[in-house]
């Protein structure tokens, strides 16, 4: 494609400076297609580097809902032509009450790519540039170290994000208009691409059973204290007028799982089986490091243990990250759900 002459001297600039090169900017301004033409002269150029997609909701570069690391190659000039090569499970498709998460999974991969050997890192964000987006981009810095801030701003609706670099040595703000081919997509084209997306993921995906007794969860009070015996999950079966498939007490507190809505539970968080169904979860080994997301296929009935359908490989997840949306493999989305 075409580049204009002030992309051209900010990617020049920022590959001088080397380092890690953050490009942030409002939505439909470009910041992929940047990004991706950026990472690319890098590779071009024999620098090894690596990319972060931060864009949980317009995912390019693995699945929606997760932080995606792809290795720039000479030949590809579009992040969504960029093989998967590490991710981070965030568990929700908007940054808005997941500011914390998305700023710890940039720094961790951010570890992970200098370990691997990167000269240079290239981090698309999100398009939430006001309100708590400022605080998320301004953590994002403090996390990241940049040397580079490329801004692409329409006029100056960046400036309040940028205040803060006036009067600091780093990074180098860099303020470049969009690319004239931007365009802005409406909600419909966006749910299309994350269903897009999730489907290239879950391709060649199969089901896989992962232990009760060798996992936990992050995020729910779940499998932290003593399980209720059977005889007991009937007692409150009875006494509730619903099925109870799990039942547990201990320093979080009482935690049941049902098949439906009890007719009373004081002292209790009640959990609906159905939340469970289809639900997008983040897969973590005993590292800490995100093997890969999965799907989760209801509450264990019967035999304990979980099944997910993941392309990764689930031998070694030790920790279930809780999610916020139900998908099928196939891309489409269930809704959302509120723990």
């Amino acid at each position: 494609m075409e580049v204009s002459d002030e992309w051209q001297a900010a990617m020049v600039t920022a590959l001088a400076r080397g380092g890690v090169c953050l490009v942030v900017g409002a939505t439909d301004v470009g910041k992929s297609t940047f990004c991706g033409l950026l990472a690319q002269r890098a590779a071009a150029a024999g620098t090894r580097t690596a990319v972060l997609d931060s864009d949980t909701g317009q995912q390019d570069i693995g699945p929606p809902a997760c932080i995606g690391m792809a290795w720039a190659q000479p030949e590809a000039t579009r992040l969504d032509e960029l093989p998967l090569a590490g991710m981070h499970f965030v568990g929700a498709t908007s940054p808005l009450g997941h500011l914390l998460e998305l700023v710890a999974g940039l720094a961790a991969l951010r570890r992970s790519a200098y370990a691997q050997g990167t000269a240079f890192l290239v981090v698309d964000t999100t398009g939430l540039v006001e309100g708590p987006g400022l605080g998320l981009k301004w953590a994002k810095v403090s996390a990241l170290r940049p040397r580079t801030l490329v801004a692409i701003q329409r006029g100056d609706e960046l400036e309040p994000l940028l205040v803060p670099y006036r009067t600091r040595e780093r990074p180098t703000v860099l303020r470049v208009t969009p690319s004239p081919l931007a365009r802005a997509r409406s909600p419909q084209v966006r749910a299309a691409r994350r269903q897009e997306m999730f489907a290239r993921y879950f391709t060649g995906a199969r089901t896989q059973a992962i232990p009760m007794e060798r996992v936990s969860w992050e995020g729910l009070p779940l499998l932290a204290g003593t399980p209720l015996p059977e005889v007991e999950l009937e007692a409150l079966a009875k006494a509730w007028g619903v099925r109870v498939l799990h039942a547990e007490s201990g320093p979080a507190g009482r935690v049941a799982v049902t098949a439906g809505e009890p007719w009373r539970a004081e002292g209790w968080r009640v959990l609906s089986v159905a939340s469970f169904d289809r639900l997008l979860v983040g897969l973590v080994e005993a590292d800490g490091n995100t093997a890969g997301a999965g799907i989760l296929l209801g509450w264990p009935d019967g035999m304990r243990a979980f099944r997910v359908v993941t392309p990764a490989r689930a031998a070694g997840v030790r920790t279930l990250r809780v999610g916020y949306l139900r998908v099928d493999p196939r891309g489409t989305e269930l809704g959302s759900v509120r723990w």
